[in-house]
């Protein structure tokens, strides 16, 4: 499964709905994992890229797709030989034109999926367009909500996020509990919601307080019939079933940060409070899953005052098994750009001082006693 690098919009107990069955799990911190520290730096080859690739994810095994703005490329390297094993250029116009801003991609089954504000896409690998759906397909896109992940279920079908547009605009009024996942079936152009909403402490529903913009964006995954999501306000992780929509939370508490970001007004979002309100608490970055070990990763932030009275944004990375309980966590000594990639035992940090020219440059942790 790839590692997820989300759009970022620019600009107690826990209670969910009664409709659905809900458990909320405890997660113990655990000492049993090491890490090893190392450094990788991933060659251009012959290609001259933009050391500030737009994303960055892990596709098929061990491989990391990213995408040059400058020479509108996507090139795909190895991790293992730490050289570019292949690239693809992205038509920006005709009947195969490729929409820009990209929100998240994969490729499998020889295909390429692109999602992106108006479009989900699929391509061969020759850049011929096979299927493109919109909000024809996709009824209420980018009225009543917005769409930034997908995860392939199989060959038929799509999970969607729903962002609701209550949490990004703010103010909204709604007489309808949104969804916050849908299903499309590729063959149908059908889609069906999920029986899953967003979670009260989201405050969705409250016209008057609640969390905006990234900070109300759900990222997720996917795996066997159970989305995993989480939102950037929150140290808590969901799980909710398809089959059955039943709901679990697991309290995966830092303990190097607050764990839950304090509400705004949404009048903030039109005032200078915004930027104050941004570097006021915690974050939490998208989850990472690693297939190989069944571990998840992530990167939490805080901002916190230094000696001079400055505000400085520490960051931390924090592993989790798969039942979420928390097996390390450790602060960041560098500047890295958010989310954690995890592939095959390994945790890359990509850093934001590139400082060679022909290369990447990452941080990678590997777990080494767990």
């Amino acid at each position: 499964m790839r590692s997820k690098f989300p759009f970022l919009f620019i600009g107690q107990v826990l209670v969910f709905f009664s409709i659905f069955s809900c458990s909320i799990e405890k997660s113990s911190k655990q000492a049993t994992s090491s890490l090893k520290k190392s450094e990788l730096v991933v060659s251009h080859g012959d290609f001259i890229l933009n050391n500030f690739a737009f994303f960055n994810m892990i596709v098929g095994s061990d491989s990391l797709l990213t995408y040059d703005q400058r020479s509108e490329k996507f090139v795909l390297f190895n991790l293992s030989s730490k050289k570019p094993i292949g690239d693809y250029n992205a038509k920006v116009e005709g009947p195969n034109f490729v929409d820009f801003p990209i929100y998240d991609i994969n490729i499998e089954g020889g295909k390429i999926y692109a999602l992106s504000k108006l479009f989900f896409s699929i391509y061969t690998f020759e850049g011929d367009i096979i299927e493109r759906y919109d909000s024809k397909d996709i009824k209420g896109l980018n009225s009543d909500f917005m769409i930034t992940e997908f995860e392939l279920i199989d060959s038929k079908s799509v999970i969607f996020n729903k962002v609701p547009m209550q949490g990004i605009i703010g103010g909204l009024k709604s007489n309808l509990r949104p969804n916050i996942f849908c299903l499309l079936d590729l063959k149908t152009r059908s889609t069906n919601d999920l029986e899953i909403y967003s979670p009260k402490e989201a405050l969705i529903d409250n016209t008057d307080l609640g969390y905006y913009n990234d900070f109300a964006f759900h990222n997720m995954t996917y795996k066997n019939d159970s989305i995993i999501y989480s939102f950037a306000f929150s140290s808590n992780i969901y799980t909710s079933q398809i089959r059955n929509s039943k709901t679990s939370i697991y309290s995966t508490k830092s303990e190097l940060t607050e764990n839950e970001r304090k509400p705004t007004n949404p009048n903030v979002l039109k005032s200078a409070e915004w930027m104050k309100y941004v570097f006021s608490g915690p974050k939490f970055s998208a989850l990472s899953r690693d297939d190989k070990t069944g571990n998840y990763a992530r990167v939490h932030s805080e901002f916190k005052l230094l000696p001079n009275g400055k505000n400085y944004n520490f960051k931390y990375l924090m592993i989790m098994n798969s039942k979420f309980e928390v097996l390390n966590e450790i602060e960041i000594e560098e500047r890295i750009i958010e989310p954690a990639i995890f592939s095959n035992g390994k945790i890359y940090l990509k850093k934001t001082d590139q400082t060679q020219e022909d290369a990447f440059q990452f941080i990678v942790y590997e777990i080494i006693n767990n």
